[in-house]
């Protein structure tokens, strides 16, 4: 008898660790997001869902700070007309950094009669405090407009929309026709609601959303090439910029095409554009 009560008791714990191991084996989980924030190297933000559920983390120094389950939209039911009725997933795509926020958009397309997307944004502190959910319809491209504002590009309407960091829109432009200056992401200034000074991938340039271009500098004037008469172009990685007395400071690691490397600062004045020797 002890000897079937011993073999009972080991069959028992067998099956449980069994058991055990199919729970974790049957665990279904998908990454959408996992990005660092250019504001504070040590923050990462992941988005991905887990038997069905979203979660979001902040991490920092690679340790979970904050963690909360995500209650975004998964769906939306659209009434399609003589009685049919589509329900539509919504799927977790990009992530945005301001320096203090986070933004995390949601879309959907109605891939039958309606055929628009649905855009959800949803703000949250980096201490994953909700703060707003923006709605848009169309396909939407997205930048930080300086530290604290976000811009969007609505192709519904060719509209470009800036909003505060809780979801207020503090300008709106609807485009016919004409073309539109943007911002290049995490690499601009803002300086009103308005205008920004932009490092793009040519030159550094003073923009305005309702007005266009005021003034621009390519790299090529403010960086002289070593030596001079070499035609292949340096290649250049902006390290710092900030603003001070209307002085625009930009630091750049520049390597030569003779591979010489060096760091070289310029600065701008922000009124003409007109370049500062140092």
């Amino acid at each position: 008898m002890k000897k079937i009560a011993i073999f009972t008791i080991l069959l028992i714990i067998i099956l449980g660790c069994s058991k055990n191991e199919e729970e974790i084996l049957t665990v279904s989980s998908y990454s959408y997001i996992n990005e660092t924030s250019p504001y504070d190297t040590s923050i990462r933000v992941s988005v991905e869902e887990i038997n069905g559920i979203l979660k979001i983390r902040i991490y920092q120094n690679q340790k979970v700070a904050h963690e909360r389950n995500l209650y975004a939209p998964k769906s939306e039911n659209v009434d399609l007309g003589y009685g049919e009725v589509e329900t539509i997933p919504y799927t977790p795509y990009n992530c945005l950094f301001l320096k203090e926020h986070i933004l995390l958009y949601w879309n959907a397309h109605y891939v039958n009669t309606h055929n628009k997307t649905h855009t959800y944004t949803m703000i949250y502190t980096n201490k994953l405090d909700s703060i707003a959910t923006v709605t848009t319809i169309g396909v939407i491209k997205s930048s930080n407009f300086g530290e604290d504002k976000f811009i969007i590009h609505d192709n519904s309407e060719n509209k470009n929309i800036v909003y505060d960091s809780t979801g207020k829109i503090i300008f709106e432009k609807m485009y016919y026709g004409e073309t539109y200056e943007w911002p290049t992401c995490y690499h601009n200034i803002a300086i009103s609601n308005t205008e920004f000074l932009d490092w793009g991938e040519y030159s550094i340039s003073r923009k305005c959303l309702d007005k266009g271009l005021i003034w621009s500098n390519t790299y090529n004037e403010l960086i002289p090439n070593k030596p001079v008469e070499e035609i292949n172009p340096p290649k250049i990685e902006l390290i710092e910029h900030s603003l001070k007395s209307n002085v625009l400071n930009s630091i750049f690691n520049v390597t030569y095409y003779s591979g010489e490397k060096e760091k070289v600062s310029t600065k701008i004045d922000i009124n003409t554009g007109s370049i500062i020797n140092n």
